[in-house]
């Protein structure tokens, strides 16, 4: 019986010792707060400008008449125009639009539309039938709108090579004066269609954009001019 009390008394004893161990151990113990690191905005660097590309503008300079870009539309299917539901979806655009570009008129399209030009005859003159474009003309003059007309695009049939980009023919043609007749022949199709005084009043353009090479012009310069 004693050698059992005796046990428990040391069992006691260790424990005691192991809690006041424990507890200034604890004591020992500090707490590490960790702080955030702190983060360092990146270095803005500066872009170098050419100087020869820097454009200043006088906002308090009159120039003249600020031209309203927006008041014409571009059309590709002219035929949209010979569909009254069409003409009729676009009434709504009155107020803002005065005149429609029509592009790619002529020919030379990746949707072989528009194939106006049937060679030539045995004289070396041009054949041609605008019937087509004056059915859509004609749709488009119910419109109310004025025309500006682009002359681009060169028939398929007037290049020895079909060459097509992507915007269809952007090649010159083999031969100017087959051109010089076809355009012509446009100009005096529509003037005897609508009359010289209506005709007029319409604005004639050739192709822009000659430096976007071959999608817009796929010839020289000297072939442009």
């Amino acid at each position: 019986m004693m050698t059992i009390k005796r046990n428990n008394i040391l069992f006691i004893i260790f424990l005691l010792c192991v809690f006041q161990f424990s507890c200034s151990k604890a004591e020992d113990i500090e707490e590490v707060v960790e702080e955030p690191e702190v983060e360092n905005p990146e270095e803005i660097v500066e872009p170098t400008i050419d100087p020869d590309k820097i454009v200043s503008i006088n906002t308090g300079a009159v120039i003249g008449e600020f031209y309203n870009f927006w008041s014409t539309r571009p059309m590709i299917n002219q035929t949209r125009f010979s569909s009254s539901n069409f003409r009729a979806a676009i009434e709504e655009i009155k107020p803002y639009v005065k005149s429609y570009n029509l592009v790619r008129v002529l020919g030379g399209r990746t949707d072989n539309l528009n194939t106006f030009y049937k060679g030539v005859d045995d004289q070396g003159k041009i054949i041609t039938d605008f019937t087509g474009i004056i059915s859509s003309m004609k749709g488009f003059m119910q419109t109310g709108f004025k025309p500006r007309i682009v002359l681009d695009n060169v028939p398929w049939a007037m290049n020895a090579v079909k060459e097509v980009n992507t915007y269809g023919n952007t090649n010159p043609p083999d031969d100017y004066d087959l051109w010089r007749q076809y355009i012509n022949d446009f100009l005096q199709t529509l003037i005897t269609e609508f009359g010289y005084n209506e005709v007029k009043t319409w604005r004639f353009r050739v192709a822009t954009e000659p430096n976007y090479a071959p999608q817009h012009w796929n010839g020289t310069k000297e072939d442009f001019f």
